[in-house]
Parts: structure tokens; sequence; C-alpha cells
């Protein structure tokens, strides 16, 4: 909307596609340029027979033909639940692995780690990065939230910081206390 003629102005659109589960499986993105529509980006998702989202391509438009910029792929487990997010990066020629997170559960479905990699090409591995721990009362409900990243020198993790929760009889959140790790031991930063 531009105000000084009082009318609206074009400035990007989106058209979207959808399978016969109402997932969405193709969408394109475009710009305009002030005289015409001008493609950007073009996105395709598959599913599984669960409607879980497996794949997600993501093509830029350069002028005069679509190139990949962005893949990926989702894994699940038998309860449905995401349990490995893996980021492929572009070289120019094919997809490689670039960044993956893994994901645990506990026996009441409830995530319980959240694992950051890396994929290292020249030693063909996978490296830690960060994770996430995660605790629950008998409710289900999260009281911990401790991050943590790897450190490559000492070749294990460290402590950053950690969220604590705290709820009343009738389940409500009531208190929130977030602690940074600091010359060894967490120290309260702050609470809402």
């Amino acid at each position: 909307w531009v105000d000084t003629s009082n009318s609206w102005i074009n400035s990007g659109q989106n058209f979207y596609e959808f399978d016969g589960n109402y997932n969405r499986i193709s969408g394109l993105t475009q710009n305009w340029n002030g005289s015409e529509w001008q493609d950007l980006y073009y996105d395709t998702y598959e599913y599984d027979n669960n409607n879980n989202k497996i794949s997600w391509l993501m093509e830029t438009w350069n002028g005069s033909e679509w190139y990949p910029s962005n893949y990926v792929t989702y894994e699940y487990d038998d309860f449905n639940n995401l349990i490995r997010k893996l980021d492929h990066n572009w070289d120019g020629y094919e997809f490689y692995n670039g960044y993956q997170t893994l994901r645990e559960y506990d026996e009441n479905q409830n995530q319980i780690r959240l694992l950051g990699q890396s994929w290292d090409g020249n030693n063909n591995q996978w490296n830690n990065s960060s994770q996430n721990i995660y605790e629950y009362n008998d409710n289900n409900q999260q009281i911990i939230n401790l991050s943590q990243g790897w450190n490559d020198t000492y070749m294990e993790w460290q402590t950053q910081n950690q969220f604590q929760y705290n709820y009343d009889e009738n389940y409500n959140l009531i208190l929130s206390i977030r602690q940074n790790f600091e010359n060894g031991e967490l120290i309260n930063y702050y609470k809402e």
C-alpha cells in the first residue's frame, strides 16, 4: 500500500499446489520488477504414506533456468516422530551432506535429545556440533532444557546454558529460569 498514490502496488506473489491429502507439493515465488512478474524460487515437497514430509527441494531461477539451491530430507520413527533432518549442500553438480539434526524420544514420545552434527567431507564422518537434553515431569511437561556445545579440543560436551520450568497444581507454567554456565557451574541469569 502506497499512501501517496492511495493504491496497492504489486510486490510479490506465491502459487501453491496440493495433493489429495492437502499436503503442499509445490510452491512458486515471484517478485514484481515494476512491469512484470519474475520467478524467484520453486519449491517441491514429497510425503510418505503417513503424510509426513520426507523431502523439500528449493530451486532458484537464474534468468534462464532453475538450479538447485537447497535440499532437505526428513526421517521418522514408527510413531511419526521426526528423528532426522538432513540439510544437503549443492556444489554446482550434486548435493552432498551438510548438517543433520537427530532427535530422540522417551516412551511417552517426549523429545529428550536434539543432536546437531556437521559433515566432514575430508574424513567422511559426522562431527558433533551441539545438543539439547530435555527432561520431563510425571505429567510429560518439560522441566529442563540443557544446551551444550561440542569442544573439539577436549572431545567432550560443554554446558552453555539451561532453562528450568516450574508448574502449579493445575499444570500451568508459573516460572521459567535461565541459567548460564560460568566457572564450572550453572548460575541463575534471569527468570520470568
